[in-house]
C-alpha cells in the first residue's frame, strides 16, 4: 500500500467516523429536543386544564348544585340550569366533555351533570375513581398525569 493510499484510507476513515459522531449527536439532540417540548406542551395542556377547572366550578352554584341527588332530580329546573351554564362554557371554552361527579367511596364516582349535548350521561351513572381525583375532592385544582382513555375516548382531565 503506497503513503498516499493509506493517507487517503486513513481520510476516509476519519470523515466516516466524524460523520457517524454528527449524526450521533444530532439523533440525541433532536430526541432531548422532542422529549422536552412533549413535557412543555403536556404541562401547557395540564395547565390549561386546570384553569378551565376553576372557571367551570364558579359558574355553578354549589347549593343547588348539592341538591341533585336521584336520578329523577335530572327534570329539575335546577339540574337544567346548571346543565345549560355548563354547556355554554364548553361551547365557549371549545372543550371536548365537561361534566360534575361526586364522590361515592375510594374506588368509585358517579356523574352529577353531563354537560354533551348528544346523549348526556345519566346522573348517579358510575364512573372509574382516577388517581388526581382524590387531590380534587379534597378541593384542590389538579388534573391527570397522563392521558386517560375510557369509553368516551382518550383525553385528559
Amino acid at each position: 500500500m503506497t503513503k498516499q493510499t493509506r493517507i487517503k484510507s486513513i481520510q476516509n476513515k476519519l470523515i466516516l467516523y466524524f460523520l457517524i459522531l454528527c449524526l450521533t449527536i444530532n439523533i440525541f439532540v433532536g430526541f432531548m429536543q422532542y422529549k422536552n417540548s412533549t413535557e412543555r406542551m403536556m404541562s401547557d395542556i395540564k395547565t390549561r386544564v386546570e384553569e378551565l377547572a376553576i372557571a367551570a366550578s364558579l359558574l355553578v352554584d354549589g347549593d343547588k348544585h348539592s341538591l341533585l341527588q336521584e336520578k329523577d332530580d335530572q327534570n329539575t329546573d335546577t339540574y337544567k340550569e346548571i346543565r345549560e351554564i355548563l354547556g355554554n362554557f364548553q361551547n365557549k371554552a371549545n372543550v371536548a366533555f365537561i361534566y360534575t361527579l361526586r364522590e361515592i367511596d375510594g374506588n368509585t364516582t358517579e356523574f352529577i351533570v353531563d354537560a354533551a349535548e348528544e346523549d348526556p350521561t345519566d346522573l348517579g351513572y358510575e364512573y372509574d375513581y382516577l388517581p388526581a381525583m382524590k387531590l380534587a375532592f379534597s378541593g384542590k385544582t389538579t388534573s391527570d398525569e397522563e392521558l386517560y382513555s375510557d369509553e368516551w375516548g382518550t383525553f385528559l382531565s
